[in-house]
């Protein structure tokens, strides 16, 4: 039967809560309506806001229980949740005047506002929480708001809607209510009275329907019951079974490896295998290389080295993802870590030799812009070039200074006899002057100096570089350079690039398996710490652990159907992996990043691999606790008990008096509504044939529910009559 659920005020939402926790059903829905100013909407506006989310929520509703593929039923059922306390009556009135306006509205063909109550197809029940109904201010404005509601129904709403109103008070007969009662006594009702199969019997229909009398709208109700708070339970014991994977897979870290196992991990990360293309190079240089193929040459080693770096990155990936993330958990941690060790530790040897690694390749020819015939490993430094270079340049820079100054000089003093000489010198010869020759030949001894010495360090610096050198700071880029390496020179310089390259990535992936394992001890931190939170002190043995602090503390309304000492045990057999390593291994499945650890590292704090927590119990949640493994002897005794015991504290907290002040006849008063999962309706049959409860009426709750509940009603009195027994 399909059913909207609202509710107004925290205690409204409190409820919708526990409702939440409650196994989903396709016919139901969950409304909440902030009070007026809560979230910054009053009036008109707090108004169009309940009619748009009713009219939104009801036709959602509708529509898929008419396409859901069961029986149609015809019928609707509405119900809204409140405490008196914080809700008004007028609140209230006005909230369910909403609901009867879009009911007249949108549904007035399926839901006709103008047929009498008996065939009415909708239905709108109020169930509140109130003060104690007493002489006090608060009872008194409760009773006040109840008026409210009784007034708004008899003064002709939209749409005929309200049938019941159920208040539970806070005080009755037996014992003050604290607000966890009030709570669990709204939600107990609201989920007994509305549950599958409980709603279309007849001893629920007539506690939900209309009275017979339209003024007399009031009921009220006590409830009791015994369960197991399985979300905690399941819970808890979900991060009890994290605790087990996670210290399995952190012991798996620290399991030492075999040096001989390492090193033949290692042998698999081979430098040689990755450069393989690269000797393939060196054997076709054999042939030999001229300058037109040079550069082609150099290029196919350039290839040749970036692929040989990338399948090195490639092969440490998919060694270390296969062995950390394979079958075996972790268990192979250590001697991962201390195989890549040991390849990082051989391809550093490897990058820092300064040796030719291939065999002696016969010298090649290659011409320069500067020697195109001279063999590149034959070039030597000359002593005698360089010198005969300087003395000549030394004679050639003197003679030609020393004829420049002395024709300089010459027409020097020809110019002064011309300007008024005497004439008995002007005749004679002017002297040779030595000075501008001894000059010409210093300036050009020195000039030949340097020259000499430039020589010298040119090629010096040009045997150097042609030397089997590795010095990854030299250049090997440019035509000129290119043109000057050796074979063996260019092949080993790409070779100790890709050693040193894959030794960073063989490094960074041991800070990865590091990182991983950080994760999984933190990760076991945090689920030490969820166990604690909820209650659980963890022991050694998971069958020693203290569960007494788990469950919430009993009351005369509210008891456990278990006792916490059978919890150990309890999670011991209800495993769907008993075994510790599969389970780890599985734990480490779920939790794997989907690209590896280069991406991300895996347990994360609400990731995917939680939801593996839930169902390694997830029986528990599929079956009643009267059908969970080995507990019969403990349940036996704890229903009794129960049944036993309660009915003396299920008490009315409303006593309405008759104009004469005599009790008012109240509606099915006496009768008991025991509620029970099929499957413990044996365990229950039998325990009130030996402890029976006076006017008790056993019903079938759906299967999966993990609780016992014993309800009263006491229906059709008015405002007026709870206000005689008060004044």
């Amino acid at each position: 039967m399909p059913t909207l659920i609202t509710a107004v005020g925290p205690f409204g939402r409190a409820v919708l809560a526990r409702l939440e926790g409650e196994t989903p059903a396709p016919d139901r829905r969950l409304r909440y309506f902030p009070l007026p100013g809560e979230t910054g909407v009053d009036g008109p506006e707090l108004s169009a806001l309940i009619r748009d989310q009713v009219a939104s929520d009801l036709g959602e509703l509708l529509r898929g229980t008419a396409t859901s593929g069961g029986a149609p039923s015809g019928l609707l059922d509405l119900v809204l949740i409140a405490d008196l306390s914080e809700a008004t009556g007028r609140l209230l009135a006005a909230v369910a005047d909403q609901i009867s306006t879009v009911l007249r509205r949108d549904f007035a063909v399926m839901f006709s506002p103008d047929l009498p109550p008996e065939q009415r197809s909708v239905g709108l029940v109020v169930v509140v929480a109130s003060p104690a109904l007493d002489g006090s201010p608060a009872g008194r404005m409760a009773l006040a708001s109840l008026a409210e509601l009784e007034r708004w129904h008899l003064g002709g709403p939209p749409s005929p809607i309200l049938t019941r109103v159920y208040v539970l008070p806070q005080q009755n007969e037996a014992m003050p209510l604290s607000r966890e009662d009030l709570e669990r006594g709204v939600f107990l009702f609201v989920a007994t009275a509305w549950a599958p199969g409980l709603r279309e019997m007849d001893t629920i229909r007539e506690r939900l329907g209309a009275p017979r009398d339209p003024h007399r709208l009031l009921g009220t109700f006590s409830v009791a019951a015994a369960d197991v708070e399985v979300g905690r339970v399941l819970n808890a014991f979900g991060w009890r079974s994290a605790v087990v994977g996670l210290a399995r897979l952190a012991a798996q870290c620290e399991m030492p490896a075999q040096a001989d196992r390492a090193a033949a991990l290692a042998d698999e990360l081979s430098l040689d295998e990755w450069c393989r293309p690269l000797a393939e190079c060196a054997q076709r240089w054999r042939r030999g290389v001229t300058t037109a193929a040079l550069e082609d040459a150099l290029g196919e080693a350039d290839r040749a080295e970036a692929d040989a770096l990338r399948v090195a990155r490639q092969r440490t990936r998919e060694l270390s993802d296969g062995q950390v993330a394979g079958t075996d958990g972790l268990r192979n941690f250590q001697l991962l870590v201390r195989g890549l060790t040991v390849a990082a530790e051989r391809l550093a040897a490897a990058a820092a030799a300064n040796v030719t690694w291939l065999p002696a390749v016969p010298s090649i020819t290659v011409p320069s812009p500067r020697a195109a015939t001279t063999p590149l490993s034959r070039v030597r430094p000359s002593w005698t070039t360089s010198l005969l270079a300087g003395l000549a340049l030394t004679v050639v820079t003197g003679v030609a200074a020393a004829s420049v100054a002395t024709v300089v000089s010459t027409r020097a003093t020809a110019a002064h006899n011309n300007s008024g000489a005497s004439s008995s010198a002007a005749g004679a010869p002017a002297p040779l002057d030595l000075a501008p020759f001894v000059w010409g030949v210093s300036i050009g001894l020195a000039m030949g100096v340097l020259w000499t010495g430039f020589g010298r360090w040119r090629i010096v610096r040009e045997a150097a570089s042609l030397q089997p050198s590795v010095d990854e700071s030299e250049p090997t880029q440019g035509d000129e350079r290119r043109s000057e390496l050796s074979t063996e020179t260019a092949v080993a310089l790409r070779r100790r690039r890709v050693a040193r390259d894959a030794t960073k990535a063989i490094r960074r992936e041991i800070e990865r398996l590091e990182a991983l394992r950080a994760a999984v001890i933190d990760a076991l931190a945090r689920a030490r710490g969820k166990v604690r939170e909820l209650g659980v002190e963890v022991a050694a043995e998971p069958t020693r652990d203290d569960y007494s602090r788990l469950l919430a503390n009993e009351t005369p309304l509210h008891r456990a159907l278990l006792v916490t000492s059978a919890l150990p045990g309890l999670w011991e057999r209800n495993r769907e992996r008993m075994d510790d390593d599969l389970w780890a291994i599985e734990l480490l499945a779920r939790a794997w990043p989907r690209d590896g650890l280069s991406e991300d590292l895996p347990f994360g704090a609400g990731t995917e691999w939680e939801g593996a927590l839930d169902a390694q119990h997830r029986s528990l949640q599929e079956r009643s606790v009267f059908a969970w493994p080995d507990v019969g002897a403990v349940l036996g005794p704890r229903v009794a008990d129960f049944l036993s015991s309660v009915p003396r504290a299920l008490r009315f907290g409303v006593r309405p008096l008759r104009n004469d002040a005599t009790p008012e006849q109240l509606g099915q008063a006496h009768e008991y509504l025991v509620v029970v999962p099929l499957e413990g309706r044996p365990l229950v049959d039998r325990l009130l044939r030996e402890h029976p409860v006076p006017d008790g009426t056993v019903l079938s709750a759906p299967r999966h529910l993990s609780r016992l509940v014993v309800l009263r009603t006491a229906a059709d009195f008015d405002t007026a009559s709870v206000a005689r027994s008060i004044s």
